[in-house]
């Protein structure tokens, strides 16, 4: 039982079954009064410590799970984990062209309508985020 999680391999070497063709790209939302903003989601890999103790521990395989980025059309800035459960309803609401603001306490959560940008405007989305 290693102490360590296991090497963690590039997120392409362990790949989500739904998430190739959001993997490190941007897009555009729209609310529905009109504004917009921009989301933007990485990848990345993560083991699990499934049980153990001291050195006797036990590691999931590794998963990609996605770091998520959001500039709302409000101003606000957001981010978020996803994994399992949760990637796999927001893949499902991505596919359908559509974005939802995670609700603050009690708010209800804004529906946006979402636009996949090209690789050329995901990549400069990607630098902006890098840099804030």
């Amino acid at each position: 039982m290693p102490w360590n999680p296991p090497a963690m391999s590039e997120a392409e070497e362990v790949p989500h079954p739904h998430l190739g063709p959001y993997r490190r790209r941007a897009g555009r939302i729209t609310a529905p009064d009109g504004s917009t903003g921009l989301i933007y989601i990485n990848v990345s890999v993560i083991c699990t410590r499934l049980g153990g103790h001291l050195w006797w521990r036990r590691w999931s395989a590794p998963q990609e799970f996605v770091m998520l980025f959001v500039d709302c059309p409000d101003g606000l800035f957001d981010d978020a984990w996803l994994d399992g459960e949760d990637l796999m309803s927001e893949i499902d609401t991505w596919q359908r062209g559509e974005f939802h603001g995670h609700p603050y306490r009690d708010d209800e959560p804004t529906w946006y309508r979402l636009e996949w940008l090209n690789d050329e405007e995901s990549a400069r989305v990607r630098a902006e985020f890098d840099s804030e």
